[in-house]
């Protein structure tokens, strides 16, 4: 993936080398602000991230959002009706 764009789905397919960010390899979120300095964004994850990988505190509506870059990523497929209403979200 080259670029991100703004509410797009995607799945994370890799990550550094850090134990604790290796568990969201396959998870899929959607894109919520882009970053153009770096070409990276906040993904709001689907699933809530853990207390480790968590950039906010408890409470916080960006609860869920991590920072990820575009060699993390790739376009997540939408395959299943609740994955195309999510994305409409």
């Amino acid at each position: 993936m080259k670029r991100f764009q703004l509410y797009q789905r995607v799945k994370i397919v890799w990550q550094d080398g850090l134990v604790e960010r290796q568990t969201l390899i396959g998870k899929t979120g959607k894109v919520v602000r882009c970053r153009h300095g770096d070409n990276g964004a906040w993904v709001q994850m689907d699933e809530p991230l853990t207390e480790k990988l968590a950039s906010f505190p408890e409470g916080d509506p960006r609860r869920k959002h991590i920072l990820m870059y575009p060699e993390e990523c790739e376009p997540a497929n939408l395959q299943s009706e609740s994955d195309m209403e999510r994305a409409r979200r």
